[in-house]
């Protein structure tokens, strides 16, 4: 994927999403990795300015973000 295409997810789905949510009175947690299309500039600036949406970065690779890598590691023990 690309940067522009992730920004456009973000733009068409999460921000309107956020704004309902904030119309409600809620905040918005959002988790993501620091992989470069989360990190690129305008990425991270989509969410500067906006007072409900609180981002929580992760390390590159955290497992709970790749479940593939728990799914192997149950497969290898079971051999």
């Amino acid at each position: 994927m690309t940067v522009r295409a992730y920004y456009e997810i973000l733009r068409d789905n999460l921000l309107p999403y956020a704004n309902d949510i904030v119309s409600e009175g809620e905040d918005v947690i959002f988790a993501q990795d620091n992989r470069p299309i989360h990190t690129a500039p305008i990425t991270r600036d989509s969410f500067l300015g906006h007072p409900k949406i609180q981002v929580l970065p992760r390390p590159t690779g955290y497992p709970d973000f790749d479940p593939i890598e728990n799914v192997w590691s149950i497969n290898i023990q079971e051999w």
